[in-house]
């Protein structure tokens, strides 16, 4: 019975994977020195070609387990194709008020991958630039190794 078990759960592991499309855009920049100075804007530039889809935009953050903080703020400025430029705060959660990481860990690195616009709709395509940079108090936030974008074509039961 149980080797019958880890048999099930292996295959529907490899089904779930095999089922998962890759996002239309990842990218990660390093934070040199895990340091991440206030006045520093990391872009990242997606080529957005379907403008019928919907899409969910995630931000991705990475930390040390010794980031003395349980959220992150950032500030985004948001420029499409056209060059209208939209700009936004968003408050990242990374621990629990008890102290424990939410992402994922990976020895002593935390993965975090943060919801910022679900079922969103491109209205224009080409390339999109995306400025991103902490709106922490520390002018140099300490213990963030990378920051970066994630955008994943929304299913549709079709």
């Amino acid at each position: 019975m149980n080797r019958s078990l880890i048999i099930c759960l292996f295959c529907a592991s490899i089904l779930v994977v095999s089922c998962t499309e890759p996002p239309v855009y990842a990218e990660s920049k390093v934070i040199t020195d895990q340091t991440w100075s206030a006045q520093k804007k990391y872009v990242l530039e997606p080529v957005i070609k379907d403008t019928t889809a919907l899409y969910n935009v995630f931000f991705t953050l990475r930390n040390t387990g010794s980031y003395p903080y349980r959220n992150i703020w950032l500030f985004v400025e948001t420029e499409k194709p056209n060059g209208v430029v939209k700009v936004d705060t968003i408050d990242c959660p990374i621990a629990y008020p008890d102290g424990r990481w939410i992402g994922r860990s990976a020895g002593e690195l935390k993965d975090n991958l943060i919801l910022y616009q679900q079922n969103k709709r491109f209205d224009q395509s080409g390339k999109y630039r995306y400025r991103i940079q902490h709106g922490m108090r520390d002018t140099m936030l300490k213990e963030v190794t990378d920051v970066g974008l994630r955008i994943d074509k929304v299913k549709t039961n079709n």
